[in-house]
């Protein structure tokens, strides 16, 4: 028992340094996501800034002749190679946005999961550490500190024992 309760220390002490872990790349991923929107936002309003410059340059080619207007023509076609680029770079920005948003969703779900079950693991070690004091001690396990262990054993081995079931 004793053993086992040091496996399960070792674990809940394993399961720690993965929250923190999971807690790091949260930060981390979300300054990317932060970065990747604001990217998005500039890409947008710099094709914006594009589109009121291509308006502009048409209706001054439009209202003059000869060299102007061809060199004008030059700038628009210049102005319209920018937006293709910046339209692909936006395009690639919302995709990093939201595939980023999507992996922070799915770590938070997994930080939720270790932490249901971090809790699960410490009200284990608790009641294994009270079952084996009583022993150490050279008395009868109380028929209550008994239930309250297998309880709390069983809390933690259900997702485990589905698992197994799953597999079959």
């Amino acid at each position: 028992m004793v053993e086992e309760w040091r496996r399960l220390r070792d674990f809940g002490l394993a399961l720690h340094r993965e929250r923190q872990n999971v807690a790091r790349d949260l930060e981390r991923l979300g300054a990317k996501f932060h970065s990747a929107s604001e990217n998005f936002a500039k890409a947008t309003k710099y094709l914006q800034d594009l589109a009121t410059i291509r308006q502009s340059l048409e209706l001054d080619r439009d209202a003059c002749e000869g060299a102007r207007q061809r060199a004008l023509e030059l700038k628009l076609w210049e102005i319209d190679d920018l937006a293709l680029t910046h339209g692909r770079k936006r395009s690639l920005y919302l995709r990093a946005t939201l595939r980023i948003y999507g992996v922070l969703r799915m770590n938070e779900s997994f930080q939720e999961l270790l932490n249901e079950l971090a809790v699960q693991v410490q009200s284990t070690l608790r009641a294994g550490l009270d079952v084996i004091r009583c022993l150490s001690r050279g008395h009868q396990v109380d028929r209550h500190l008994w239930a309250e262990f297998q309880q709390a054993a069983n809390r933690l081995a259900h997702p485990h024992k589905i698992y197994q079931e799953l597999q079959r």
